[in-house]
């Protein structure tokens, strides 16, 4: 059975998305202020689990639907493509220390 894991990731796909929420300055603060908000709304950490993977769901959802848009071929290539992602340990680890008190 092939190994389809990639840099510690589920896959490539996973891995991706969470560079990308690592290495945009927008995007990660972005999500920090989620996160922030979160912490401080007393959300408890299944249900921010819950949000964050909505949130990811829907950013490759658009993101995709922009990329595609013009292009015939590309939307082609692209089907599925966000299907293989763990959007579940992203969420888990921009999460790692939700519940961790602020000293």
């Amino acid at each position: 059975m092939e190994d389809t894991t990639y840099n510690g990731w589920k896959n490539r796909k996973t891995w991706l998305l969470a560079m990308w929420f690592d290495n945009d300055e927008f995007l990660t603060k972005n999500l920090q202020n989620k996160i922030e908000n979160w912490k401080a709304a007393d959300i408890p950490l299944e249900e921010a689990k819950r949000m964050l993977v909505e949130f990811f769901k829907a950013y490759m959802e658009r993101s995709l639907e922009g990329a595609t848009r013009n292009d015939k071929v590309l939307a082609d290539m692209l089907v599925g493509f966000a299907d293989d992602i763990d959007y579940e340990r992203v969420a888990e680890s921009k999460l790692e220390d939700y519940e961790e008190e602020d000293e």
